[in-house]
């Protein structure tokens, strides 16, 4: 969001400004307008301190500017994803520092294999993987959890090694891959395949491998996701969108490799002691 874009609390209404927003991306980073207004009702609802129902009369209250063609309205066609409810919670913080909490991870870590075998048999994999919840203003963040307007779910290890020549070497949380001080934002997750096939097309679509989710009130900043390939014991890096990689477009042999994903944790938030 650039510094043009404004929410402003009116009495018992919400308007959220969104013309200052920069143009839309050609990459898998604007979002749909139905994606914006979710995450915008979904941050304000957060605010209150009562329990509160989804209910036409809540969203009654919020206005939301989003001219068409900006990151927060992609035109279509235009490749989205969810990023705008960091950013708004981010600015409700400053009008109710005690509700909101820190960042969390804040995407979805997607990976698609394909896996082709000696007899030319294809098979396809694609999973997501998250990270964790934010820590809140009086206690920590949920390890591995789909937080917020996230509702993802993992796949069994024993399906995807029954179906796939493809083997799950580790699955487990990512320990220290929060910032520090105060509560701590739930732990993201390790997850590691090793491709059996002859052959494999692999492609990677994820974000927060360069800007890590925030803290609040003086917490710390979480870990930043990571990837990387290793073979004999030799690992590189991988770019979180892997439109250039050797492998992803064109067959390549990649019996014996790991391929090594690591999520962010939710950043910490400092008021409070644990």
């Amino acid at each position: 969001m650039s510094g043009g874009s404004r929410l402003v609390i009116i009495g018992e209404t919400a308007l959220v400004d969104l013309f200052g927003c920069d143009a839309q991306f050609a990459g898998p980073t604007s979002a749909p307008l139905a994606s914006t207004n979710a995450a915008v009702v979904f941050a304000l609802m957060c605010c209150a301190n009562f329990s509160l129902h989804k209910s036409a009369g809540c969203y009654r209250q919020i206005s939301v500017i989003a001219p068409e063609g900006l990151v927060v309205n992609a035109r279509h066609p235009a490749p989205v994803t969810h990023r705008l409810l960091n950013a708004t919670m981010g600015a409700l913080h400053q009008a109710g520092p005690n509700l909101i909490p820190a960042a969390y991870y804040g995407n979805s870590y997607v990976t698609t294999f394909e896996t082709v075998q000696d007899r030319a048999a294809r098979d396809v994999l694609g999973e997501i993987v998250i990270g964790g919840s934010s820590a809140h203003p009086t206690k920590d963040g949920v390890n591995a959890y789909a937080f917020s307007i996230h509702n993802n779910s993992n796949i069994s290890i024993g399906i995807v090694e029954v179906e796939l020549p493809l083997t799950v070497l580790r699955y487990a949380l990512r320990e220290g891959s929060g910032g520090a001080s105060g509560f701590g934002g739930g732990l993201g997750l390790v997850r590691e395949w090793r491709i059996d096939s002859a052959s494999c097309v692999f492609t990677a679509d994820m974000d927060r491998f360069d800007h890590a989710p925030y803290g609040q009130a003086g917490g710390g900043e979480a870990a930043k996701g990571a990837l990387s390939l290793r073979r004999e014991g030799v690992e590189s890096a991988i770019a979180p969108k892997t439109e250039v990689a050797p492998f992803q477009w064109t067959l390549f042999r990649l019996a014996g490799y790991v391929a090594a994903r690591a999520t962010s944790r939710a950043a910490s938030y400092a008021m409070g002691d644990r």
